[in-house]
């Protein structure tokens, strides 16, 4: 309820939207989503040698 509150939507719209992210990704809880997310490579960024991200760059 906070996190709707706080980002100006309404607990169902929240809650549709998460429903969609849990279709689009093929989990079924918070905490499957939380796994798949931090097992992911962040989006336009590869990391360096010394383990920062730099963004790609456009060849």
């Amino acid at each position: 309820m906070e996190a709707a509150a706080s980002s100006d939507i309404t607990v169902k719209t929240g809650c549709t939207y998460l429903e969609r992210i849990f279709a689009k990704t093929g989990t079924r809880q918070q905490s499957q989503l939380v796994v798949l997310l931090k097992s992911a490579e962040p989006f336009g960024l590869v990391p360096t040698a010394s383990g920062r991200l730099l963004p790609k760059t456009c060849r």
